[in-house]
């Protein structure tokens, strides 16, 4: 099956900024806990159009990223249809193969998936991604790091640049709230890593 989507991404956790995993690294204190949201401004996933959705795929994993399985629960926004559901799943847990094939690698299996209501919003400044009304809740709001030029930090080319987009935009939480309930997928904490960017996958039938 093929997919074609391209659009916003934000990546949160509760390491300290730079998150290591970006530089394929340790995390800080030995685990992650955190999340990658995607907004689709424009795709297609085997010819189901999937335009203006939103997934978010919530971790946690001991040691490095890349040593073992993790734990993982796949949101997917409430007001897709169950073709789009279905389509997103298979594209968002890397089952489909191409560029997100590494989310599968990382899973170690299919993780929970879960529709919810989510508003992902972007002003040019502050980002800000929220799930759920009860039970589960997401929360993170962003806002990038300013060097001393004026312009945002970036981070180009890194080990987690070729899953995510290049280059991402450096920055911290003001709020990073994760209470899912599924342990160990909790955390309530500010100023932590934070980056942001833009993403274009794209796979052909063969």
């Amino acid at each position: 099956m093929s997919y074609e989507i391209q659009g916003l991404f934000l990546e949160a956790c509760d390491c300290q900024a730079l998150c290591p995993c970006w530089l394929d690294e340790e995390p800080d204190e030995a685990s992650c806990t955190g999340l990658i949201a995607w907004y689709i401004e424009k795709g297609q996933i085997g010819g189901v159009g999937v335009s203006g959705l939103t997934v978010v795929s919530v971790s946690h994993h001991e040691g490095h990223r890349s040593t073992g399985s993790q734990e993982v629960v796949l949101f997917i926004e409430d007001k897709a249809s169950d073709e789009q559901v279905e389509a997103l799943r298979a594209t968002f847990t890397g089952s489909l193969g191409g560029p997100l094939e590494e989310l599968k690698e990382l899973t170690g299996g299919d993780p929970i998936v879960r529709r919810a209501p989510i508003r992902y919003t972007h002003d040019g400044k502050a980002t800000i991604l929220h799930i759920g009304e009860k039970g589960d809740m997401v929360a993170v709001d962003m806002l990038p790091l300013v060097g001393a030029l004026g312009r945002v930090t970036t981070l180009a080319d890194s080990a987690l640049s070729l899953l995510l987009g290049t280059p991402a935009e450096l920055g911290k939480s003001s709020r990073l709230l994760i209470s899912i309930n599924r342990a160990p997928l909790d955390t309530n904490l500010e100023q932590r890593n934070a980056t942001r960017g833009r993403f274009n996958y794209r796979l052909s039938d063969v």
